[in-house]
């Protein structure tokens, strides 16, 4: 079921980010991606580095990020796709290459909400006049609980 989630601008902004991982693309990750699609004119998804999930998440991903880019590359209705230059928790970095691609709005999971990256890269990326808006989350499927499903067996809607 998907959460209720902020209204964006009027007028779809010019260039929409969007910032994932995308391991084990699933339909989580699809209706994301469908959800910034309709709220902008161009997309943009800037997908997350190996290196950047290892540090982070202390495990590395399944799918390489080249493939992972491909993956996303792939379905046709995405304009840009680019490995992220810089972790979002590196804020100064975050912002200059966030401005460097002229985003007009970027789309953030609603599971981020409240975090501290964003808590400190939200108001600077708003002074530099780019629009925010949370997205809902797919809540019956998650890359976490499908590592454990394939770690663990199981069966779909075991989670």
């Amino acid at each position: 079921m998907m959460k209720e989630h902020e209204p964006i601008p009027p007028a779809l902004p010019a260039r929409g980010l969007a910032v994932g991982v995308f391991d084990l693309f699933h339909v989580g990750h699809l209706r994301y991606l469908q959800f910034i699609r309709a709220r902008c004119q161009t997309l943009v998804v800037a997908v997350t580095r190996d290196a950047t999930v290892l540090e982070k998440k202390q495990r590395p991903t399944v799918v390489p990020e080249t493939h992972r880019i491909e993956i996303v590359r792939g379905l046709g209705w995405v304009d840009e796709v680019l490995p992220q230059p810089a972790s979002l928790d590196d804020v100064e970095a975050s912002e200059r290459w966030i401005t460097a691609l002229q985003i007009d709005h970027v789309f953030i999971g609603e599971d981020w909400r409240g975090s501290p990256r964003w808590q400190r890269l939200a108001p600077r990326l708003q002074a530099q006049g780019i629009g925010l808006s949370w997205t809902p989350r797919t809540e019956e499927v998650s890359t976490s609980a499908l590592r454990e499903r394939i770690q663990y067996g199981g069966k779909p809607g075991d989670e």
